[in-house]
């Protein structure tokens, strides 16, 4: 079997993303982003035509704020493409960008621990609270084998594996923005703690 792999990155959704000239992104439409999809569906249609993805693979920055109203917009989407591809939610792995941090729920987790006089410590789970409410949904009425733990992104793990040992394939979602904040500089890691 071959493992093909549909990537997108950086799809943003947000009624403010403007590109570097400060321009509406060229498919918003009145602040309707179905347009979107349907040029995706269409450039989709001129690549299954060669070759037929198994998998869709996102990396980061799904949100432009990481908004509740932003992941709802995005998840239409993707699971636009998804379905279209007839690829199965489980087939879809996605990992977290810095624009997934919600910077004023960073803010708030800092002014909290100092209200109650505790120190403050990343990476404080709080500023990927509207991410982690978005994957839970996606993920929520998957079917999963038995031999396959569903995805999980909490406080204790900010990362993912996604394990599909049918096809011989693992995606290891590294995490880079565990160290992300609200404060400067903005910046992408990963380390071994």
């Amino acid at each position: 079997m071959s493992i093909n792999i549909l990537h997108l990155s950086d799809i943003q959704y947000g009624r403010h993303h403007v590109d570097q000239n400060s321009k509406r992104p060229s498919l918003y439409r009145d602040g309707d982003y179905a347009s979107q999809l349907e040029k995706m569906k269409a450039d989709l249609d001129i690549l299954v035509s060669e070759v037929k993805p198994n998998f869709i693979v996102i990396t980061g920055d799904i949100a432009e704020r990481s908004q509740r109203d932003e992941y709802k917009l995005a998840e239409d989407f993707i699971v636009g493409i998804a379905s279209y591809l007839k690829i199965d939610r489980r087939h879809v792995v996605m990992v977290p960008g810095n624009h997934d941090v919600n910077r004023k729920l960073c803010q708030s987790a800092r002014l909290e621990a100092e209200a109650l006089g505790r120190s403050f410590t990343t990476p404080y789970f709080q500023k990927f609270k509207c991410y982690a409410e978005f994957f839970k949904r996606f993920y929520k009425n998957v079917e999963w084998p038995e031999y396959v733990e569903p995805y999980r992104f909490v406080e204790e793990r900010l990362f993912v594996n996604y394990y599909f040992p049918d096809d011989g394939v693992v995606f290891v979602g590294l995490n880079s923005c565990v160290d992300e904040s609200e404060l400067e500089p903005h910046y992408g890691n990963i380390t071994l703690d």
